[in-house]
C-alpha cells in the first residue's frame, strides 16, 4: 500500500535503483497479460502489492521532494497532485489562455478524476487516493499525459528539485517510457480495490 510522501525518505534509493524497480514492476504487467487468462495472477497485487506498479511510483514521486523536508513529514504525494488540480483549473478558466484542444482534454480528466476522488468519501485516506489515482490513470490510458503534464508545471518546479524524475528530462523520459508500455493494455480494476463510495463518484 502507498505510505506517505516523506516515508519514503528513510529508504536510500539512487533514480537508477527506482528506474529499476519500476521496469520490474512493469514487466511484470506485461508478463501477466501474455500469459493465458486461466494461468495468470492477481492483476491487484501486481499493481497494489509490494514492489507494484503503485509503490514504484510512489518511488518516483517522493524522489526530489523537496517539500517533504519544509512540512516536517506531514506533506503528502496527493497534496501535490491537489494543487495541480487548481493549477490546471486556473488555467483551464483562462480565457486567454492558447492551449490545445489535446492540452485542454487532459487537464479536463485530470481535474475531474482528482476531484472526484477527493468527493468520494472521507474514509479514503491520502495514501488511498494516490493508489485509486494511479490505478484509475493506468485503467483509462490517462497516467502518460497525466505525468506530462506534470512535469510542465510551476507548482512542480517549486516543489521538486531539479534532478527529481518529475523535472530531469532524462529521468522523466525513461519513466515516460515505461508508462507507455503499461497503457499499451486494457486493465480492469477488481470490484475489492473501488471502494463502494468511489464508485457512486462514477469512477
Amino acid at each position: 500500500m502507498p505510505r506517505k510522501a516523506s516515508s519514503s525518505s528513510d529508504i536510500k534509493l539512487k533514480p537508477a535503483d527506482i528506474t529499476q524497480m519500476f521496469g520490474d514492476a512493469v514487466n511484470s504487467i506485461v508478463k501477466y497479460f501474455y500469459k493465458p487468462e486461466k494461468e495468470r495472477g492477481s492483476l491487484t497485487v501486481l499493481l497494489c502489492g509490494e514492489l507494484g506498479v503503485v509503490y514504484c511510483l510512489e518511488l518516483v514521486f517522493n524522489q526530489g521532494f523537496r517539500s517533504s523536508r519544509l512540512f516536517r513529514n506531514k506533506f503528502y504525494i496527493w497534496d501535490f497532485l491537489e494543487k495541480n488540480m487548481w493549477h490546471f483549473e486556473n488555467a483551464l478558466r483562462d480565457h486567454d489562455s492558447k492551449m490545445s484542444d489535446t492540452q485542454r482534454a487532459v487537464y479536463e480528466s485530470y481535474c475531474d478524476v482528482v476531484s472526484k476522488i477527493n468527493g468520494s468519501s472521507s474514509s479514503v485516506g491520502k495514501d488511498g487516493k494516490f493508489q485509486l489515482f494511479v490505478c484509475i490513470g493506468l485503467r483509462d490510458h490517462l497516467i502518460q499525459p497525466w505525468f506530462q503534464a506534470l512535469h510542465r508545471t510551476i507548482v512542480t518546479a517549486n516543489m521538486y528539485e531539479e534532478n527529481s524524475f518529475l523535472r530531469n528530462p532524462e529521468l522523466f523520459n525513461q519513466i515516460l517510457q515505461l508508462l507507455k508500455s503499461v497503457g499499451e493494455f486494457k486493465i480492469t480494476l477488481e470490484p475489492s480495490l473501488m471502494k463502494a463510495s468511489v464508485k457512486d463518484a462514477n469512477l
